[in-house]
């Protein structure tokens, strides 16, 4: 039997390729799972539609499980699935986040003493963005240099640069030390 170009010599008919499969899926699910949350809480606050959209891109991936393991980054893959079905959503529902600037400005002056704060403060300034700039500026908190973040939203990397530096901006006229352009030395 031949599965993706290997052979595979069992008598049980696949079977030990379908649980290494299983398990692979299980072991990514875990892990993935809670990343790719904590991610699209910094692009939208109602967890409940998060979790939605991360349980719909999950179910697609075990579909396509064994073409998507085989990917260079399956999350990223994931991740990107769940963040166009939270969006498709979002603009289904006409959801408009709707904050009390004055009030947000005050929480967000106070020091954050744990990195569960420093996370909680992030999402709550990047929830005051319009919603390309916060995907834009929640893959650049994971790190992501600009041209891997024009490859996961499909922009040009100076598309990517502009909302950047607009975030940045818009950042800052809020009080908020972002931090994301002194420490990284990258252009935005």
């Amino acid at each position: 039997m031949s599965r993706m170009g290997l052979a595979v010599v069992s008598d049980d008919g696949g079977a030990a390729w379908e649980a290494e499969l299983s398990t692979s899926y299980e072991v990514f699910y875990r892990e993935a799972c809670p990343v790719i949350i904590r991610h699209l809480l910094r692009v939208h606050p109602d967890r409940g539609l998060i979790e939605d959209a991360v349980h719909e891109a999950f179910i697609v991936a075990l579909r396509k499980w064994a073409q998507v393991r085989e990917y260079d980054v399956p999350m990223a893959w994931v991740r990107k699935v769940a963040r166009r079905h939270l969006n498709t959503v979002i603009e289904q529902r006409g959801n408009r986040i709707e904050v009390d600037l004055e009030e947000a400005h005050e929480q967000l002056r106070v020091e954050p003493s744990t990195d569960l704060e420093v996370e909680e403060l992030i999402i709550q300034a990047l929830q005051r963005l319009p919603l390309r700039q916060r995907e834009v500026m929640a893959l650049v908190f994971d790190q992501y240099t600009d041209r891997e973040i024009a490859l996961e939203l499909d922009l040009q990397v100076s598309t990517v640069q502009q909302y950047k530096s607009k975030a940045h901006s818009t950042l800052r006229e809020m009080g908020l030390d972002d931090g994301s352009r002194s420490d990284r030395g990258e252009k935005s």
